[in-house]
């Protein structure tokens, strides 16, 4: 009888502690992954980058930011802040060299009215661009949390 009363005891412990695990830890990151609140913050922000990219009218942005968008692989944190930073300095770059180049590149093809013209692109490009790779950036770094939130997620459930 003591023996009997001593395994329900025993049972009775891993029996609370599963339950505390599934429902304070492992139900509401199932819910939190399930809904994807980094998802849909990602892709709204991947979104408006590529928007504001197109902005800027300039067929080189575009064409290298495109190549890069096809070719990112985020496996986590470390990848989505290098990755982000990569595209917040070519959007950068490309807004401040584009206030010499292009009007430059519009004076040779059509004189001083392309020159007019290729000033108001560098300028709308000088602000543009940068800010589609500021969004890029906080994007990227995004998708790195929830890559990472994923692994963590994975190694949890797998126990």
């Amino acid at each position: 009888m003591h023996r009997d009363r001593f395994m329900r005891k025993s049972s009775v412990v891993p029996a609370i502690v599963n339950r505390i695990w599934r429902d304070l830890i492992h139900n509401p990151l199932h819910l939190f992954f399930s809904i994807d609140v980094l998802g849909m913050t990602s892709s709204t922000l991947a979104s408006l980058s590529k928007g504001f990219a197109e902005l800027s009218t300039d067929g080189q942005f575009l064409q290298l930011r495109s190549k890069q968008v096809r070719s990112r692989r985020i496996t986590g944190v470390g990848d989505g802040i290098i990755q982000g930073t990569e595209a917040l300095a070519q959007g950068v770059a490309f807004g401040v060299s584009g206030v010499v180049t292009k009007p430059m590149e519009s004076a040779r093809q059509n004189g001083l009215l392309g020159f007019a013209h290729g000033l108001g692109r560098a300028v709308l490009g000088m602000v543009v661009q940068p800010v589609s790779g500021a969004l890029d950036f906080f994007s990227l770094t995004v998708d790195g949390i929830g890559a990472s939130f994923s692994r963590c997620f994975e190694v949890l459930t797998n126990k």
